[in-house]
C-alpha cells in the first residue's frame, strides 16, 4: 500500500539531496581562501546580518564548514580594536553565495539563515568538528552526514510543500512513473520527515500454497477456514521456532 504524498515525497528530497551535492563546473571556484566541493551560486544582492563578536571568531574559525556546503560570507577584518571588544559587541555578517537549493527561500525568509548559521557554528564548536578542506567523494549518502541540519530542514520543507497531495487523483501511467521512481531511491519505505511511504499488507511467502487450496472452492466460509487454518499453522510454527 503506498501513500501518494509520502513516496512523492521521499523522490523529491532524494533528489533535492543530489543536486544539493553536485559538484561545481570545471573551472568555477569561489576565493582563493575557501572552496566549495558543491555547487554554489552567488546572490544579486547578499544578505548582511548583526551578530554578536564572539560569533565571529567562531565563524572565522568555520569557514570551511560552510564553504562545504555552498554557504560563503564575509566577515570583518581582524584588527587590533576587535581582537579586544567585547563579546556582547556587534559586527557584520555578509552571506554572499547560497545552495541554489535553499538561496530563494533564505532570500524570502532570511531568519532562516541566520538561524541556520548561528545553531550550526555553535554545533560543529560545541563538539570540536575538525572541518577537512573539501567534502569526500562520491554520492549524496556518502556526503549528506556533514551537512548543517538547517539546510536539511529546509530541503525536507521543500520537498514536502511540491510533492503531490492527499487525494489528488493520479492515472495509471502516473501511478507507474510513480512506483518506478520510488524504487529507485536509497530510502524507498519512508518520506522526509519520516513517515512511512509503503507498507506490505501481506506477504504470500508466509502462507503454505497446498493449505489453501480451499480456495477454488470459491465458497466465503471455507475460504475464510482455509486462511484461518494456516494462519494458525504459520502462527505455530513461528512460535516452535523461536523457543
Amino acid at each position: 500500500l503506498i501513500d501518494q504524498h509520502a513516496a512523492d515525497e521521499r523522490i523529491r528530497i532524494e533528489k533535492l539531496m543530489e543536486d544539493l551535492c553536485t559538484p561545481p563546473p570545471a573551472g568555477d571556484c569561489a576565493m582563493p581562501t575557501e572552496a566549495s566541493s558543491i555547487t554554489t551560486t552567488p546572490l544579486h544582492k547578499p544578505l548582511v546580518f548583526e551578530v554578536l563578536s564572539a560569533e565571529i571568531e567562531l565563524l572565522r574559525a568555520h569557514r570551511q564548514h560552510f564553504a562545504n556546503w555552498g554557504i560563503l560570507y564575509d566577515l570583518p577584518p581582524t584588527t587590533i580594536a576587535s581582537k579586544f571588544s567585547t563579546v556582547k559587541s556587534m559586527q557584520r555578517l555578509t552571506v554572499r553565495n547560497l545552495p541554489p537549493s535553499i538561496s530563494q527561500r533564505c532570500k524570502t525568509d532570511p531568519r532562516l539563515l541566520i538561524d541556520l548559521v548561528r545553531t550550526e557554528v555553535h554545533r560543529v564548536s560545541a563538539q570540536n568538528i575538525q572541518t577537512s578542506p573539501s567534502l569526500s567523494t562520491g554520492d549524496w549518502l556518502q556526503r549528506i552526514h556533514t551537512c548543517p541540519q538547517g539546510i536539511i530542514d529546509m530541503l525536507n520543507s521543500r520537498a514536502c510543500r511540491s510533492a503531490i497531495m492527499f487525494n489528488d487523483e493520479l492515472s495509471k501511467e502516473q501511478c507507474e512513473v510513480l512506483v518506478t521512481k520510488l524504487a529507485a531511491c536509497k530510502f524507498p519505505f519512508q518520506c522526509a520527515h519520516g513517515r512511512p511511504s509503503l507498507v506490505p499488507l501481506l506477504d504470500l511467502g508466509l502462507l503454505r500454497m497446498e493449505s489453501i487450496g480451499i480456495l477454488a472452492l470459491g465458497k466465503r466460509g471455507e475460504v475464510e477456514e482455509g486462511f484461518g487454518r494456516s494462519f494458525r499453522r504459520w502462527k505455530t510454527s513461528k512460535e516452535e521456532h523461536s523457543a
